[in-house]
């Protein structure tokens, strides 16, 4: 199992749905598609605002866009 799988259950056992940080935000199923470190992130939860799909803390409000196709 690589970190990454590692890294993807314990989001989902955690009952998170993905990866965020004040600029962008990565879903369970495309985890960490930039390529950055992901220690700086915060586990997230998703939402949709707006026919899009969030992801953010569960302390933020509305961030890290994605449209739903």
């Amino acid at each position: 199992m690589t970190a990454k799988e590692i890294l993807i259950k314990g989001l989902k056992d955690a009952g998170y749905d993905g990866l965020c940080d004040l600029e962008c935000g990565c879903f369970l199923d495309d985890l960490i598609p930039c390529g950055n470190d992901p220690s700086c992130c915060e586990a997230g939860v998703e939402r949709l605002v707006n026919d899009c799909r969030v992801i953010e803390p569960m302390e933020f409000g509305g961030i890290n866009y994605e449209p739903i196709i």
